[in-house]
């Protein structure tokens, strides 16, 4: 796995030193399906309200990022040069047509949509897996169509109008015809100069084996994090098994800025929520190494119910440093970090940041950010 030039040996060391579908946002409720062909004009190029066009919006919500569209405001044409923007696969099986008060858009069997990913991808446009590319494709189209044709729905259906139905990477979707598409978008907002990212754990499969599968069965959570606004999200070169599991870096140009990645736990039985053991205990993976150890200067800056954010020093002693011998603390290499849990999904995540300290402020700002939900 790549990391950063000396994170890496952290989390190698951590590793070394320790015990070492879902359900999307289309489907609601009983609904039977409603076709299109009663409510759509003439088949073809849909005619839209008389607006002043806005930007084409690409990305995953909340991160749908503005781009400039100076073409006329024609459905299909959002479309194509949405495509030519993100190098997806956006080809339809004939232009958005009427619906209702807005478009509905079906994809062709060629598209991403169904068949994944472009090979290589843009990196501003990286998706991590099938339901990232999903979510990705539907909220930039169907956003981009509101912003540019004006409309006030969206609905994404099948070749015949009905019901979207499919499966892609092991995950099923399913979008109802008579159901206008809704870009999910957290509350909230990021405060100025950052951008609010949802990072989908856990990321990749990447690094499974039968010994350690059930830490990737467990049921896919949501982490929401605000980071500066000039870094990027992305899945390691390489996936491999470590803790923390099926972590994502964080990238500011192409500098590796960061790291984030997820494991499981089991609560602490008979042990003080306020103790340093409680604690512990749940980070007994990467807290209890006498070389490595994320168990420096632990101070909690925010917690709920179901959890505690903290924030930390993740560090570990290079073997050469020492030869065997007790280390000193100047040999101690150290890396901000910032640790969160939640008793609810018995999850926690690890962010570990680079080698250059990002400001106090900034790190204060990204720990108290930190949302750990269920998808």
């Amino acid at each position: 796995m790549k990391c950063f030039q000396s994170i890496p040996l952290l989390l190698a060391a951590l590793v070394a030193f320790s015990s070492c579908a879902p359900v999307q946002k289309g489907q609601q409720g009983d609904s039977s399906a409603a076709s299109l062909v009663s409510d759509v004009s003439e088949p073809g190029a849909a005619s839209v309200p008389e607006a002043p066009a806005g930007p084409l919006l690409a990305g995953r919500a909340p991160n749908l990022k503005p781009f400039p569209y100076e073409q006329e405001a024609d459905p299909g044409e959002v479309v194509d040069q949405l495509s030519q923007l993100t190098g997806w696969d956006l080809t339809l099986t004939q232009p958005p047509v009427s619906k209702g008060e807005g478009l509905a858009v079906s994809f062709a069997p060629e598209s991403s949509l169904f068949a994944g990913p472009p090979n290589p991808q843009k990196d501003e446009f990286h998706v991590f897996d099938a339901q990232d590319l999903v979510y990705s494709i539907l909220d930039s189209v169907s956003a981009s169509l509101e912003s540019v044709c004006g409309v006030s729905e969206v609905y994404f259906t099948d070749a015949d109008g009905n019901d979207l139905r499919f499966e892609a990477g092991g995950y099923s979707f399913e979008f109802f015809a008579d159901q206008p598409y809704e870009v999910a978008v957290p509350e909230g907002a990021a405060p100025a100069g950052y951008i609010r990212h949802t990072i989908r754990f856990p990321a990749y499969q990447g690094g499974r084996t039968e010994a350690n599968a059930k830490i990737y069965d467990i049921p896919p959570f949501q982490l929401s994090i605000d980071l500066p606004e000039s870094w990027t999200v992305r899945n390691p070169d390489e996936e491999l098994f470590s803790i923390p599991t099926t972590p994502v870096e964080f990238y500011e140009g192409d500098t590796l800025a960061g790291s984030a990645g997820y494991h499981v736990f089991t609560i602490p039985e008979g042990i003080d929520e306020q103790s340093e053991a409680y604690y512990r205990g749940i980070y007994n993976q990467i807290m209890l190494g006498s070389r490595a150890t994320w168990d420096i200067e632990y101070t909690p800056v925010s917690e709920t119910q179901s959890g505690v954010t903290a924030t930390c020093y993740a560090g570990y002693v290079p073997a050469e440093e020492t030869d065997g011998q007790p280390a000193e603390e100047g040999d101690w290499v150290r890396r901000q970090a910032v640790l969160s849990y939640n008793s609810d999904l018995l999850v926690y995540i690890a962010v570990a940041f680079g080698e250059e300290e990002i400001p106090e402020e900034q790190w204060q700002a990204i720990a108290k950010s930190v949302r750990i939900e269920a998808l």
